[in-house]
Protein backbone atom coordinates (compact mmCIF):
# COMPACT_ATOMS: atom_id res chain seq x y z
CA UNK A 1 0.00 0.00 0.00
CA UNK A 2 0.93 3.53 -0.33
CA UNK A 3 2.35 5.31 2.14
CA UNK A 4 -0.05 8.51 2.41
CA UNK A 5 -2.96 5.35 2.22
CA UNK A 6 -1.63 4.09 5.19
CA UNK A 7 -1.26 7.68 6.78
CA UNK A 8 -4.89 8.35 5.93
CA UNK A 9 -6.68 4.76 7.11
CA UNK A 10 -4.40 6.06 10.91
CA UNK A 11 -5.46 9.51 10.86
CA UNK A 12 -9.03 8.33 10.27
CA UNK A 13 -8.52 5.81 13.27
CA UNK A 14 -7.45 8.41 15.30
CA UNK A 15 -10.60 11.04 14.73
CA UNK A 16 -13.14 8.17 15.59
CA UNK A 17 -11.30 7.55 19.03
CA UNK A 18 -11.94 11.49 19.80
CA UNK A 19 -15.63 11.49 18.89
CA UNK A 20 -16.77 10.85 23.02
CA UNK A 21 -14.81 13.06 24.36
CA UNK A 22 -15.66 15.87 21.59
CA UNK A 23 -19.32 15.01 22.36
CA UNK A 24 -19.16 16.11 26.20
CA UNK A 25 -18.54 12.29 27.52
CA UNK A 26 -16.44 13.51 29.73
CA UNK A 27 -16.73 12.60 33.37
CA UNK A 28 -17.84 16.04 35.51
CA UNK A 29 -16.41 15.45 39.34
CA UNK A 30 -18.58 16.60 42.36
CA UNK A 31 -17.34 18.65 44.94
CA UNK A 32 -17.79 17.74 48.23
CA UNK A 33 -20.15 19.66 50.14
CA UNK A 34 -20.99 20.16 53.96
CA UNK A 35 -24.01 19.41 56.23
CA UNK A 36 -24.81 21.75 59.30
CA UNK A 37 -25.02 18.55 61.55
CA UNK A 38 -22.19 16.92 62.81
CA UNK A 39 -18.10 17.68 62.98
CA UNK A 40 -15.25 17.25 60.68
CA UNK A 41 -11.54 16.67 61.43
CA UNK A 42 -8.76 17.68 58.36
CA UNK A 43 -5.25 17.05 58.74
CA UNK A 44 -3.02 17.39 56.02
CA UNK A 45 -1.01 18.47 53.36
CA UNK A 46 -2.79 21.69 50.90
CA UNK A 47 -1.91 24.48 48.49
CA UNK A 48 -2.48 27.80 49.58
CA UNK A 49 -6.12 28.74 51.16
CA UNK A 50 -8.10 31.41 49.65
CA UNK A 51 -10.91 33.05 51.63
CA UNK A 52 -14.01 32.95 49.07
CA UNK A 53 -17.55 34.49 49.72
CA UNK A 54 -16.70 37.47 51.30
CA UNK A 55 -14.33 35.74 53.35
CA UNK A 56 -17.47 33.16 54.60
CA UNK A 57 -16.00 30.63 53.03
CA UNK A 58 -12.02 29.12 53.03
CA UNK A 59 -10.72 27.06 49.84
CA UNK A 60 -7.93 24.75 49.05
CA UNK A 61 -6.82 22.02 46.50
CA UNK A 62 -5.79 18.55 48.50
CA UNK A 63 -2.37 17.50 47.70
CA UNK A 64 -2.89 14.42 50.27
CA UNK A 65 -5.73 15.53 53.10
CA UNK A 66 -6.93 13.05 55.18
CA UNK A 67 -10.89 13.92 57.22
CA UNK A 68 -12.91 12.30 59.67
CA UNK A 69 -16.54 12.89 60.10
CA UNK A 70 -19.22 11.98 62.53
CA UNK A 71 -23.03 13.05 62.24
CA UNK A 72 -25.81 11.90 64.10
CA UNK A 73 -25.12 7.98 64.48
CA UNK A 74 -22.66 8.27 61.18
CA UNK A 75 -18.95 7.86 60.88
CA UNK A 76 -17.15 8.36 57.93
CA UNK A 77 -13.57 8.63 56.63
CA UNK A 78 -11.04 8.76 53.95
CA UNK A 79 -8.86 10.57 51.61
CA UNK A 80 -8.21 13.54 49.65
CA UNK A 81 -5.68 14.09 46.92
CA UNK A 82 -4.63 14.94 43.51
CA UNK A 83 -5.54 18.47 43.72
CA UNK A 84 -9.10 17.74 44.84
CA UNK A 85 -10.87 21.50 45.03
CA UNK A 86 -12.80 21.67 48.86
CA UNK A 87 -14.53 25.13 49.84
CA UNK A 88 -15.27 25.03 53.67
CA UNK A 89 -17.03 27.47 56.24
CA UNK A 90 -14.74 29.42 57.73
CA UNK A 91 -15.53 29.11 61.32
CA UNK A 92 -12.87 26.28 62.39
CA UNK A 93 -10.69 25.61 65.19
CA UNK A 94 -7.02 24.66 64.28
CA UNK A 95 -4.54 25.81 61.60
CA UNK A 96 -5.00 25.91 57.95
CA UNK A 97 -2.04 27.59 55.96
CA UNK A 98 -0.80 29.81 58.48
CA UNK A 99 2.64 31.63 59.34
CA UNK A 100 5.55 28.64 58.74
CA UNK A 101 3.21 26.18 58.05
CA UNK A 102 1.59 27.27 54.79
CA UNK A 103 0.78 24.04 53.08
CA UNK A 104 -0.51 21.90 56.19
CA UNK A 105 -4.10 21.86 57.85
CA UNK A 106 -5.01 20.74 61.25
CA UNK A 107 -8.68 21.77 61.86
CA UNK A 108 -11.99 20.99 63.34
CA UNK A 109 -14.53 22.72 60.86
CA UNK A 110 -18.84 22.19 61.71
CA UNK A 111 -20.85 20.16 59.29
CA UNK A 112 -20.51 16.55 58.04
CA UNK A 113 -18.52 16.22 54.98
CA UNK A 114 -20.13 14.79 52.23
CA UNK A 115 -18.85 13.43 49.11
Amino acid sequence: MNTKKILAIFMCMLVLTLIPVAAGAAVEEKEPETTDIGVTYIRGIITKPQLVNGGHDITFRCIWVHYNTRGIGEKQSGFLHLFQKLTLKNDFIGVVGLGPMKHFIFARFPGQLEL
